[in-house]
């Protein structure tokens, strides 16, 4: 019973605060509810009063700088109107050189030039003189060759019958002819240096005593003024 005699007791309060609100009675609670919601704390208009100043500041700004393109003065902390020279100081002393920077990648090549003139002629040029020099060398070999074999220079007999220490007629401007038994061969079969001759047989054979001829043909050409 007790606990139902208070929620009455409650629900009569609220019926008498409606009716005395609908009677033009002014209601406690609501009024400290507006004094709240009303009150400004002072953090706050603090914080009012700064973004207030910062926009005055703003507009002052932008002022001076609408006025400094057309006067060239500027006014400073203290009220006077000073330049942009006198504002941004003398200028410093210049810096030391800095260290070189790598090299660049080379760049595309540029179009062809246009084809210069043609230069004087040259000096006449005289007869040339063209002679060749031939030098045979002769070997029989005392046994069977086959596969791959080395034939010293001083093996081979030349034309005047002397044996030489190297092959004459060798080197650039010449050529050399190879012949076994009168036949002469392929390039491929043979090698001529100054101090010997190679023959590359492979399965083939030369038989002994069957003629072995190198031919070097040498040729020079003179100038004749």
């Amino acid at each position: 019973m007790g606990t139902e005699q208070e929620v009455f007791v409650g629900a009569i309060g609220v019926h008498q605060r409606r009716a005395a609100t609908k009677k033009g009675k002014k209601c406690p609670a609501r009024g400290r509810r507006r004094r709240k919601k009303g009150s400004v704390s002072a953090p706050r208009k603090q914080l009012r009063r700064s973004a207030r100043l910062l926009e005055r500041c703003r507009k002052e700004l932008r002022r001076i700088e609408r006025q400094a393109p057309a006067t060239g003065l500027i006014p400073d902390t203290h009220g006077r109107e000073i330049s942009l020279a006198e504002m941004r100081g003398a200028p410093g002393a210049t810096g030391p050189v800095g260290p070189e920077g790598p090299q660049g990648a080379p760049g595309a090549t540029g179009p062809v030039g246009p084809e210069g003139p043609q230069g004087p002629p040259g000096p006449a040029v005289g007869a040339i003189l063209v002679s060749t020099v031939v030098y045979r060398y002769f070997y029989a070999p005392p046994a069977d060759l086959t596969g791959t074999v080395d034939i010293p220079a001083n093996q081979f007999t030349d034309d005047k019958g002397s044996q030489p220490l190297a092959f004459a007629g060798t080197g650039a401007g010449s050529y050399a002819n190879l012949f076994i038994n009168g036949m002469m061969q392929e390039g491929r079969l043979y090698t001529l240096a100054p101090e010997s001759l190679t023959l590359e047989l492979g399965q083939d054979m030369i038989v002994a005593g069957t003629p072995i001829i190198l031919e070097n043909v040498q040729i020079t050409a003179q100038a004749i003024s």
